[in-house]
């Protein structure tokens, strides 16, 4: 294989809503759900270029906080969580292992997300050298499952879509849409879901390695 093109993994944000919740003296199981759930609401509509960040940020915290809280105070609430979020930032524990079993393939990482933000990611944990090139929605004007963004990695890479392997831990999002792309793609399943039975399954990269060389 020419190229593997494969989403990093990190934790999630859960520690860092908790966080937020306690410093603002909410409900913490509360808090969480509601913080979640305007997360799924709002989000989409960022990556579909319908909302600005900022302003679906704003829109979360309203949901959460309050229909009355100003711009600024939105923003301030973001922020802090923002900062908590980042400090919760780590690598799973097969992540480094997988890239070094790996060694000889060329990396990349497709995102979804603000580009700085996941530059950011990519840098504070210690792996951006081990990507030759990062595609992030808000760069390429397109965000996963969209098939275009899976194609603007292959031009990158300078590889043809049936040559490249992608890996994402979002069924319909990284696995749909990857095969949508034509490129061999490999769903990450952390919480072993039952998988449909078309699909390749890992549920630890430290599986990668076997699935890539069995083709």
């Amino acid at each position: 294989m020419k190229v593997a093109l494969a989403q990093y993994a990190q934790t999630e944000d859960g520690p860092s809503i908790v966080r937020a919740a306690a410093a603002a003296g909410a409900d913490v199981v509360v808090f969480l759900s509601s913080w979640r759930m305007a997360h799924a609401r709002w989000y989409p509509r960022y990556l579909g270029g319908d909302m600005s960040y900022q302003a679906v940020s704003h829109r979360r915290v309203r949901d959460v906080v309050g229909a009355d809280v100003t711009d600024s105070e939105a923003d301030a609430v973001f922020d802090r969580y923002m900062g908590f979020y980042e400090s919760n930032w780590a690598l799973f524990s097969d992540v480094r292992p997988c890239l070094g079993a790996l060694r000889g393939l060329r990396f990349g990482v497709i995102s979804n997300g603000p580009s700085k933000e996941q530059r950011r990611k990519l840098t504070q944990l210690g792996i951006a050298p081990s990507f030759e090139h990062i595609v992030i929605s808000e760069e390429c004007g397109c965000a996963k499952p969209n098939p275009a963004i899976f194609a603007r990695a292959c031009e990158l890479a300078n590889v043809a879509a049936n040559d490249a392997w992608y890996v994402g831990d979002h069924f319909e999002i990284d696995y749909g849409g990857a095969t949508a792309a034509g490129l061999r793609a490999v769903w990450l399943n952390r919480h072993d879901d039952k998988p449909p039975a078309s699909s390749k399954t890992v549920t630890s990269l430290v599986q990668l390695p076997n699935v890539i060389a069995s083709g």
